[in-house]
């Protein structure tokens, strides 16, 4: 699942070039991931150091789907070097440049077969915390930052790793029964079940999803350790729904940064996950989730301010 066996890695490190505020490299490192391919089996990121290292703390920035926001994301990395923060950049595997041939970038995330969504979710969540053992050897502290599907994986991997520090989730949520069935980024998902023989495939359809999650809150609280989760006998999606790792994370320092009219995260996935890791600091701005672009710079201020000073 989401456990390996923590070792020390030597990257290698290669240089890309520099602004006025920082430095470009590009760190690549093997991922410890069983089941890996070819196109998926090395974990690669670019890191952006400042050149006035203002403290030995660190962040690691997962991103969402989809190629141009990926883009669009590596803003963020760079924002936070300038005001003197070091950030590693993770390209997650199955999205962008580590896609299996064959396949379409992050489709496997968006699928009606549990077992791959499972398969990539815990192949994500592994590379992220095999790159926190990376960061680890290079400063003090690691914090994490995850947008959108980014931020799903983070909750996880923040979860099940003691060793990061700080989390702010941005643009993210929780509970598939509301993904699934209300986002319009799943439209795609909807068509795929209905296709399904609905008699091996119990949430294939709305009502039945419903009858999977009936009872989700108490099981929630129910649960004291991670290992009760993962070794129960619920659903499979139980076991990569953020919403039922959110409570190993009450009285750890995060936050949540969402935005108003996102469509993509339905504000029932956003309340699920909020009151899940026990209500903490939300921060709300004025757009949808795409539009969410706009206010890159609050975003980003909100969340170095956190984690300077949360």
């Amino acid at each position: 699942m989401y456990e390996f066996r923590i070792e020390q890695v030597e990257p290698r490190i290669i240089h890309l070039g520099a602004t006025k505020h920082y430095n470009h490299l590009f760190a690549s490192f093997n991922s410890p991931y069983e089941g890996c391919t070819k196109d998926t089996a090395t974990i690669l990121c670019d890191v952006f150091e400042p050149k006035n290292m203002k403290a030995d703390h660190a962040i690691l920035f997962v991103h969402g789907i989809g190629d141009m926001a990926l883009r669009a994301l590596e803003w963020f990395p760079k924002a936070f070097a300038r005001t003197g923060v070091p950030c590693f950049f993770i390209r997650l595997p199955y999205i962008g440049i580590r896609t299996p041939k064959g396949e379409k970038s992050g489709e496997i995330f968006i699928k009606a077969d549990v077992e791959k969504v499972f398969k990539a979710f815990s192949h994500s969540v592994v590379d992220i915390r095999q790159t926190i053992t990376v960061m680890l050897t290079r400063y003090k502290s690691v914090s994490i930052v995850g947008y959108s599907l980014g931020g799903m994986l983070s909750i996880i991997a923040m979860a099940m790793d003691k060793r990061i520090e700080k989390g702010v989730f941005i643009l993210s949520g929780g509970n598939f029964f509301h993904i699934d069935w209300k986002s319009p980024a799943t439209r795609r998902l909807r068509k795929e079940y209905k296709l399904m023989d609905k008699t091996h495939i119990p949430c294939g359809t709305e009502k039945g999803c419903a009858r999977i999650h009936k009872g989700m809150y108490e099981f929630i609280e129910s649960i004291s350790l991670i290992e009760d989760l993962l070794n129960s006998d619920k659903y499979l999606c139980y076991k990569y729904d953020p919403v039922f790792f959110a409570p190993f994370l009450r009285g750890r320092q995060v936050c949540m940064i969402n935005a108003i009219f996102d469509r993509i995260f339905p504000f029932e996935a956003v309340c699920d996950l909020w009151h899940a890791m026990g209500k903490p600091p939300i921060f709300k701005i004025p757009s949808g989730h795409i539009t969410s672009i706009i206010f890159r710079r609050q975003i980003a201020e909100k969340t170095i301010g956190f984690i300077a000073f949360g």
